[in-house]
């Protein structure tokens, strides 16, 4: 009976060790804010947050009216424009909570074999070009109501270390054409313009190191797990405001350009 007594206790001791010892502990994304929360996972890892985008809407002064690249428009005074191509870098993004304090997104880029620059990056870069109708800077980590959100044009200052080399062969910065070799740095902006009425030859605009910030005053609600939109609205109309047939020189351009960005833009809650 004693005997029986001991195996009896001695199988109790044992058996939690042996389903202990059995157990494999499971990687997953524990963060409730993430899209793939697991909540049944141990150690954390691999967690992917919802994405902060914008809808562009590109538009030519009133909003009816649809801008299109290489597509003749008329500016106040008779001017006659066609915008044959242009891009806008833009990075630095940033949501700004009542307090002050900003949330910036989640993405990384590691450079661990670059001198100069302290990694993981934050990886916010977006493009804002005429023939896009969305740009996504990140994936937000924290539902909060925010007061506003900014960004810069161009691209990270901290990123002036970098070449097109330095950067996987599907990131938008790989483009050998988006690299000023001469100033060492990315174009902020790039554009060619046409003057149908006018005697001169388009002109070529590049723009590198051009680190302009912005800032919007907007109530944004952001909900755990889920992705998030607002409209940008750009008025090219309004981006070339000041232009006419005697100052269409690359430098009169380039100072419109980088004077009129913000009074360009327009942020739009959905």
């Amino acid at each position: 009976m004693k005997n029986r007594f001991f195996l009896l206790a001695f199988g109790g001791l044992m058996l939690p060790l042996f389903f202990s010892s059995c157990y494999e502990r499971q990687e997953g994304c524990t963060d409730f804010n993430a899209v793939n929360f697991n909540a049944s996972a141990d150690d954390n890892c691999c967690c992917n947050y919802p994405e902060f985008s914008f809808q562009l809407q590109h538009r030519f002064g009133p909003d009816s009216v649809r801008f299109f690249t290489d597509s003749v428009y008329t500016l106040d005074n008779g001017l006659e424009v066609n915008i044959l191509f242009l891009e806008l870098l833009a990075s630095n993004f940033f949501l700004e909570q009542e307090s002050g304090e900003r949330q910036m997104v989640e993405n990384t880029l590691e450079f661990s074999s670059v001198d100069g620059i302290s990694c993981p990056c934050t990886d916010d870069l977006f493009i804002i070009d005429p023939n896009s109708f969305n740009a996504t800077p990140g994936e937000i980590s924290r539902p909060w109501t925010y007061t506003g959100l900014g960004f810069s044009s161009g691209t990270p200052e901290e990123w002036q270390v970098l070449t097109p080399d330095d950067f996987e062969d599907v990131y938008p910065l790989a483009q050998d054409e988006r690299y000023d070799a001469e100033a060492m740095d990315f174009y902020s902006l790039r554009a060619v313009i046409a003057f149908p009425n006018a005697t001169s030859e388009p002109v070529e605009i590049n723009i590198p190191a051009w680190r302009s910030s912005l800032f919007f005053e907007e109530n944004l609600s952001l909900q755990t797990a889920e992705n998030f939109s607002v409209i940008l609205r750009i008025n090219y109309k309004t981006w070339l405001g000041g232009l006419n047939a005697g100052n269409v020189s690359e430098d009169t351009l380039v100072d419109l350009f980088t004077n009129n960005l913000e009074d360009a833009l327009e942020l739009i809650l959905n």
